[in-house]
């Protein structure tokens, strides 16, 4: 007793149960709410017949009405009958104009002894055009049952509240429903989206996809399919939350790459900076779109053949063997973005000087930076994480000189990323007033040999473009992501050698440099 079952529809299969509601969007007329009291005997409230729109594709949009009975206070459900349509006329009905239950399109043939029971039922099955609002005239009927305590039970026949349909004799009741459906995106997970690989010119928008040529289109959701794609390799971006296919509304999170042999393709994902993937679903094969169980076409990610569950992974990778001729790829992730908030570390006051010597070649890079007289940290405070020693340095100003092997006395520490935290004359050096950023991105993300890194770091620091493809790819690599990146564990920080303007020096100023640090 209790348990739940789905129906059957005598004129068509519907859907079949369990699976997740999308959102209620079901409002009973004149009355509000999705529910309406199921009255056994005309005037005993024995339970209720509620209402609500699924989507059982997970394609984002409703397209199943699910109509549950449930009783209470003892009552019991011995079988039900549903109808609804456009038009009072079409419900089967006697020459009285009586209402005939047993000819209703919905009915669950014998449920003795349960105490609730639902239908789904497909919209196409009764013309619900989305997104709507649209209006149904209903009829739900039950028979019932209630131990009467002696061994036997009180048998009634039960319908949804609302007006007789006749106003004499049988005291059947209709009562209707206004449904609207929604194409609102599935919940994610807060910070979450869903994301699509976009092929560019391979691309095709779920939305634009008409594959049984009836002059509509298929899909409600947005999407790529990209294909055909012949054997070679191609880099696709990933954008998440871009609704309706418009990259305007989206971001770009990281990109597919598709190296495919005619045999085998090899699908990986590779998330930028700060964004990770909680799923990941891929289809790839010679037809545009992956098909479900039953054979249909499909763009509900969680049907797709190949998938992981994943837990904050920024890399992710399929091999797909037995592939032949051209084929389409569907990649599709949950993406999350992690707020980062980068924690200066602990370092010297910017307003301490220590000393510094350059060593290394003007021809080769990076420079050897050698530090002396740096302080060291309170011991009730965690220690610096800069002290007296040798460090990788490179070059932050291409137009002035620091000579190699000289001490200069006077050098301030200070943190590329607290700016507030620079002594007044640092502050008013259009030198220091650079894309630390980026910078830092490069020195995590080096390519090449030194003096290219140093080429892509003068391009930030001076506007010079690298004279090697190398030393541009890290230009372009760095524009493309480095926009807002900070270190994390494992990564090291940009930390400043700065020397204030000196009338003993040539030129009066020293050639600006930074080391690496792990903060």
């Amino acid at each position: 007793m209790g348990c739940s079952t789905v129906g059957t529809d005598k004129s068509a299969d519907p859907i079949s149960a369990g699976l997740e509601r999308k959102t209620q969007q079901v409002t009973i007329d004149k009355i509000g709410g999705s529910c309406v009291r199921l009255f056994a005997g005309q005037t005993i409230d024995a339970g209720t017949v509620c209402f609500e729109d699924i989507d059982t594709n997970e394609d984002g949009w409703a397209d199943t009405l699910r109509v549950t009975y449930a009783t209470k206070d003892g009552w019991e459900l011995v079988e039900t009958h549903f109808w609804l349509g456009t038009r009072m006329a079409d419900m089967p009905m006697t020459n009285k104009g009586n209402p005939i239950p047993g000819q209703f399109p919905y009915g669950s043939g014998n449920i003795t002894g349960q105490t609730e029971y639902y239908f789904d039922i497909p919209f196409s099955a009764f013309g619900m055009d989305c997104p709507g609002p649209m209006y149904f005239f209903v009829a739900a009927h039950a028979a019932i049952r209630k131990p009467n305590g002696t061994g036997g039970y009180l048998t009634e026949t039960g319908w949804g509240e609302g007006q007789r349909i006749v106003t004499k004799g049988n005291w059947a009741t209709w009562f209707a429903i206004w449904i609207t459906c929604t194409n609102e995106e599935p919940p994610s997970a807060p910070g979450c989206e869903t994301a699509f690989a976009y092929g560019g010119d391979y691309a095709t928008c779920f939305l634009d996809l008409d594959l049984d040529n009836d002059g509509q289109g298929d899909f409600n959701r947005w999407g790529w399919t990209n294909g055909p794609l012949a054997a070679g390799n191609y880099e696709f971006e990933i954008w998440a939350a871009a609704g309706q296919c418009d990259l305007t509304k989206g971001t770009h999170v990281g990109t597919l790459y598709v190296d495919y042999d005619g045999a085998t393709a090899t699908v990986t994902y590779d998330m930028h900076y700060s964004f990770y993937m909680d799923e990941t679903h891929l289809y790839v094969g010679n037809e545009k779109l992956a098909r479900n169980e039953k054979g249909e076409y499909t763009v509900a990610p969680g049907q797709f053949p190949y998938k992981y569950d994943l837990d904050g992974a920024t890399y992710d990778q399929f091999v797909i063997d037995g592939l032949s001729g051209d084929i389409y790829v569907v990649a599709h992730a949950v993406v999350c973005h992690e707020d980062i908030y980068f924690k200066d570390p602990p370092l010297p006051s910017p307003d301490a000087h220590v000393g510094m010597t350059v060593t290394g070649s003007v021809d080769y890079y990076p420079i050897t930076t050698t530090l002396s007289n740096v302080p060291v940290a309170p011991p009730e405070e965690e220690p610096y994480v800069v002290y007296n020693g040798a460090w990788t340095g490179w070059c932050a100003d291409k137009l002035n000189y620091v000579y190699l092997g000289i001490y200069y006395s006077e050098v301030h520490l200070l943190s590329s990323y607290d700016m507030a935290s620079w002594p007044a004359d640092a502050l008013a050096d259009p030198r220091l007033d650079l894309e630390w950023d980026k910078i830092n991105y490069i020195i995590n993300h080096k390519q090449g040999t030194g003096n290219e890194v140093q080429d892509a770091l003068w391009y930030f620091t001076n506007g010079l473009t690298p004279p090697t493809a190398t030393g541009q790819a890290m230009v372009d690599d760095a524009n493309a992501n480095g926009d807002g990146w900070f270190p994390t564990e494992g990564q090291n920080m940009a930390l400043i050698c700065y020397h204030p303007y000196r009338s003993t020096y040539p030129a009066g100023v020293v050639q600006l440099t930074f080391i690496e640090v792990d903060p």
